[in-house]
């Protein structure tokens, strides 16, 4: 597989979606996996796993699904997990909290920092969250809020970075935005685009960089 940008994949590569890498896989850039690794999704080190940079997973690393560390487990970089499934960082969950994917919150659930969510706290996608929304830090999400990074995003919004999009909404850089949205960079898709995930874009779609979709 070629990939001509960010996250960029030299030749005899397989990768299945943004930014996995099988086994006796090499790419030079970020998520960059280093030879003889098996990552089964991003950014999940199995044990015994070496990755050279961000997220760095150390040897003897178990890591279910990104960003989650289960116990006992060690990361010396972001995402950080310490022992016994504790993490001051993003994008940590505290125990008892259940999070079906990353960075999504169900309900009853209480975590920390970012990207944290509130109980009672519906969140359609990453880092979106909808109206009736109270979030703590970032990527804080309130209806009228008005913040200046990332990744807020609620109706009559303005944010100027990374990653809001609500209608009548102007972003100019990632992630994802809405029909009647304009966004310059990575990795918005505008309407009457097919994005299968997340940074990918289907057929129907024009690319100039990755992962951006107009």
């Amino acid at each position: 597989t070629k990939v001509s940008s960010h996250p960029v994949c030299t030749d005899d590569m397989k990768v299945s979606s943004y930014p996995v890498c099988t086994s006796d896989t090499k790419v030079s850039s970020y998520p960059v996996c280093t030879s003889d690794m098996k990552v089964s999704s991003y950014p999940v080190c199995t044990s015994d796993t070496k990755v050279s940079s961000h997220p760095v997973c150390t040897s003897d690393m178990k890591v279910s699904s990104h960003p989650v560390c289960t116990s006992d487990t060690k990361v010396s970089s972001y995402p950080v997990c310490t022992s016994d499934t504790k993490v001051s960082s993003y994008p940590v969950c505290t125990s008892d909290t259940k999070i079906s994917s990353h960075p999504v919150c169900t309900s009853d659930m209480k975590v920390g920092p970012y990207p944290v969510c509130t109980s009672y706290t519906k969140v359609s996608s990453h880092p979106v969250c909808t109206s009736d929304t109270k979030v703590s830090s970032h990527p804080v999400c309130t209806d009228d809020t008005k913040v200046s990074f990332y990744p807020v995003c609620t109706s009559d919004t303005k944010v100027s970075s990374y990653p809001v999009c609500t209608s009548d909404t102007k972003v100019s850089s990632h992630p994802v935005c809405t029909s009647d949205m304009k966004v310059g960079s990575y990795p918005v898709c505008t309407s009457d685009t097919k994005v299968s995930s997340h940074p990918v874009c289907t057929s129907d779609t024009k690319v100039s960089s990755y992962p951006v979709c107009t």
